[in-house]
């Protein structure tokens, strides 16, 4: 996300249904908020937005973005948004988590990896990954709330959906939103 510099003009009751909804997850709550409009109307600024506001009450800010060409690339749109930042976790943190939790973040995130070859997974499996995300993502607000920023998700590749879809049915039970922007008609049918 680019730093947001000029006021946003025009979007007063977008900007006041941000700030409420960032003061439910500063208590705690979990939310999620959905983005949907045509190419250049103004949904990565809206986002970027987002992220200043929440940067100043210091929330923990991650962001990534789908991409045409990675559609290809299992959870792609996550890895954009969380492995650099797993990469540098203290280790502590990380060892709080099950050992089979994170065996299966290891399937998604690359800088969790043992293996060079993350395709592997089986999709029957696809469940225990979703409930290891979902409990990496309730980690992470150890410290203060999490705001988890996902851009063009229409371009998401299937597992990234799914794991979307599974953490918007069940989310973390802790003070984490999920931004995400598409565009209309262009998001699967299971989000």
């Amino acid at each position: 996300m680019r730093a947001a510099t000029a006021p946003l003009v025009g979007r007063a009751e977008e900007i006041s249904l941000l700030d409420d909804t960032l003061d439910d997850v500063t208590r705690g709550t979990w939310k999620a908020i959905e983005l949907v409009g045509e190419p250049g109307i103004g949904k990565t600024r809206l986002l970027d937005e987002l992220a200043a506001r929440a940067g100043v009450r210091e929330h923990l800010v991650l962001s990534g973005s789908a991409s045409e060409l990675e559609g290809d690339l299992p959870f792609w749109v996550f890895v954009d948004a969380l492995d650099d930042y797993v990469r540098g976790l203290d280790p502590r943190l990380l060892e709080l988590l099950d050992l089979d939790v994170r065996a299966e973040l290891g399937n998604v995130f690359p800088s969790l990896s043992l293996r060079a070859d993350r395709h592997d997974a089986l999709p029957r499996e696809r469940y225990r990954t979703h409930r290891a995300v979902r409990e990496l993502l309730g980690r992470l607000t150890a410290t203060g709330p999490l705001v988890l920023i996902l851009d063009d998700v229409h371009w998401a590749d299937p597992a990234s959906i799914d794991l979307l879809g599974s953490l918007l049915r069940r989310p973390p039970d802790a003070g984490v939103l999920i931004a995400l922007a598409a565009r209309p008609g262009q998001l699967p049918a299971r989000l």
